[in-house]
């Protein structure tokens, strides 16, 4: 009996892990990224030459201006997203590290991680059943791998230890 709640907690300690490593080097990227756009010079302030008195060379400084302000918009809004993904990996962080503690809580046979884990596991189970239902042939076999392990967990956590 003990041998599958093992399996069933090294199997959200290990996910808990593999989460927690991919969001950590997501969030540091994020952030690099967010800052590295920010610190970008910001356009040139100057008034447009006039195209009468330079010609070409007035039109064509002229429109370096535009490209620049428009350059630096898009560079801003970069700035915002790479800052929103930022917040989604913390927060994505953070749900590794819970899924990880209920691994552990799993192994001491704590009563809150075999509802938590019985909780995200019907979740995976519900994602993934409702995925195998519009996803081709050829990508039925990936699908169906987290769904076979959260009903795994599900028997484990709920049946086989109530």
């Amino acid at each position: 009996m003990a041998w599958h709640r093992n399996v069933v907690a090294t199997e959200f300690r290990v996910g808990g892990a593999l989460l927690g490593i991919a969001s950590l080097v997501v969030l540091a990227d994020s952030i690099y990224t967010a800052y590295a756009v920010r610190s970008a010079p910001a356009p040139d302030g100057s008034p447009p030459l006039d195209i009468g008195k330079y010609g070409l060379v007035g039109l064509l400084a002229n429109g370096g201006q535009v490209a620049g302000r428009a350059v630096h918009t898009l560079l801003v809004t970069a700035s915002w997203l790479a800052a929103a993904v930022a917040v989604v990996a913390f927060v994505t962080l953070l749900l590794s590290l819970l899924v990880y503690l209920t691994g552990r809580g799993i192994a001491h046979q704590a009563g809150w991680a075999r509802i938590l884990g019985a909780l995200m596991s019907l979740s995976l189970a519900l994602v993934a059943i409702a995925a195998l239902t519009v996803v081709d042939h050829g990508a039925a076999a990936i699908v169906a791998v987290p769904a076979v392990l959260s009903l795994y967990t599900l028997w484990v956590l709920v049946w086989r230890y109530a």
